[in-house]
């Protein structure tokens, strides 16, 4: 049997927590008879096999509990060989009174019957025990109501949160969960409602990091359940300045192309466009790694093609509806869906996120327009966004910020590279073609990077393998880049020539 140091270490202020955690686990390996025993450990030379016996519990006991004392402690029983004289040892250093109902209260029995799903003997411990379900009753922090959700009982949830008082919802175990956190990794719908009827206020409680409920749901790819809680989260506690829940909503809900939940958010509050995320990073920049949300992004076939331009998705702005009730948009759009064949299905959500992610990007663009501050720009990931979207080859992303605001035409990246030069080297045919529409094209084309290498010798660099693969084998692969050099060295001819012989 494997020995594992306990998640609770004894300090000087929990030992009622500690012990309680320590007497369910030795309980559970069948060890505390070892702790309340009261008669004399048997000898080697009465009986050995008994002896054996005894050494091996009194060991694995001794060491349960020395894994889970700080080293200041540890220092001070380490010379004890016997796990009942620890045990007391502890108990009278921490000066704990014998008849503390934490201490005396066995646990282990209201455990096996949750996790098993037995109401009538959870009951039943309950009747004799009323405040066992405020308690934390295992290594981690948890209570009875942790246990329960963890098992997916939910008529014993259901029973529990009865019982318990609005105040009792909020407790958290040692990571900071409470229950509600607990629900939104295994995506039970139910116990969230059985929850949130008692104490809505459960939808404001974030864990240690002040993430959201609705984000883990979110993060954890349980959609239904995040629109859910987004209804319910007051939006104030999405904002920037009460932390990055808010913004890892947004790109989550990108990245998990549950574009609704982000339009709805960024609609009401832009500024989140540009905040920062738990993982440093922008909804902007979100967007720009998502080519499925964007027409330049999906390859179909001419009658695809031809479907595709029959769909008819109401205006974006129409998701104003998902501020009422953003579940029943969901179901009207699910009824809309249903009506359709199976083959036209996937392209009408795929026309609804391009629809939605067009929306989505107009009000990020208007929020760049508004911030002339470069500071803000760059940590909102406004730059890196830009040529994130070249290299996935996001024409749309380009095109719109760059309209929206010409001046980030002139931007770089860290290799000082603009970008017409980015979208030279990634072989983005379409978005280099915006520079025909400048007049400031020359100077552009003429500009050159760190390693003094300008957009000739971008085109001379390998293609992304992900864009030669796009081409059927190594002949048409060579013809398209040796296309690729004669245009540019055509624009040169054009463009820059001039400037370049003179150099």
């Amino acid at each position: 049997m494997d020995i594992k140091a306990a998640s609770t270490i004894l300090e000087k202020d929990n030992y009622g927590d500690w012990s309680v955690g320590i007497k369910s686990y030795l309980m559970a390996q069948d060890l505390w008879d070892i702790i309340e025993s009261t008669i004399e450990p048997p000898k080697q030379e009465d009986d050995e096999a008994a002896f054996k016996d005894w050494s091996d519990k009194n060991f694995m006991a001794l060491q349960l509990i020395q894994n889970s004392c700080g080293p200041d402690t540890v220092s001070e029983i380490k010379e004890i060989k016997s796990a009942k004289i620890v045990w007391n040892t502890l108990a009278k250093k921490y000066n704990v009174p014998k008849n503390t109902n934490t201490g005396n209260v066995d646990y282990i029995a209201l455990i096996k019957a949750v996790q098993s799903g037995d109401w009538k003997n959870a009951k039943e411990f309950l009747k004799l025990h009323p405040n066992a379900l405020s308690e934390k009753i295992t290594f981690m922090g948890k209570t009875a109501l942790h246990i329960a959700v963890a098992a997916g009982h939910v008529h014993i949830v259901e029973e529990m949160v009865e019982r318990m008082s609005e105040e009792n919802l909020e407790i958290r175990d040692n990571g900071g969960l409470t229950a509600l956190a607990e629900i939104v990794l295994v995506g039970n719908h139910r116990m969230a409602e059985c929850m949130l009827r008692k104490n809505k206020h459960l939808v404001s409680i974030g864990d240690k990091d002040g993430i959201l409920p609705v984000v883990t749901a979110m993060v954890y790819g349980n959609k239904d359940l995040a629109r859910y809680l987004y209804s319910l989260t007051p939006l104030e506690d999405l904002m920037p300045e009460k932390g990055v829940s808010g913004a890892t909503l947004c790109t989550q809900a990108i990245y998990t192309r549950t574009l609704d939940i982000a339009l709805h958010l960024i609609r009401l509050y832009r500024p989140l466009a540009l905040a920062l995320d738990r993982e440093k990073l922008s909804p902007l920049y979100a967007l720009a790694s998502m080519p499925y949300a964007f027409p330049s992004g999906s390859r179909l076939v001419f009658w695809k093609r031809w479907i595709y331009s029959c769909i008819h998705i109401e205006s974006a702005c129409a998701t104003n509806e998902i501020c009422l009730n953003i579940q029943q948009v969901e179901k009207r759009e699910s009824d809309q869906v249903k009506t359709m064949g199976s083959g036209v299905k996937h392209l009408y959500e795929m026309k609804l996120a391009h629809v939605q992610s067009h929306e989505l990007l107009r009000h990020m663009c208007e929020e760049i327009s508004n911030s002339n501050d470069q500071e803000r720009r760059r940590i909102g990931c406004v730059y890196s966004a830009i040529f994130r979207a070249i290299k996935e080859g996001i024409f749309e992303f380009v095109y719109e910020i760059v309209r929206g605001n010409p001046d980030l035409v002139w931007s770089y990246d860290r290799n000082s590279r603009n970008i017409f030069l980015t979208a030279v080297l990634h072989r983005q045919s379409k978005i280099f073609s915006l520079i025909y529409r400048l007049q400031v094209k020359n100077v552009i084309v003429y500009s050159r990077d760190d390693s003094k290498h300008n957009i000739l010798h971008m085109a001379g660099m390998s293609a992304d393998s992900t864009q030669l693969n796009r081409i059927p084998g190594a002949a048409l692969q060579m013809q398209r880049e040796l296309q690729w050099f004669k245009v540019i060295s055509f624009a040169l001819y054009f463009f820059a020539m001039p400037a370049l012989l003179a150099c």
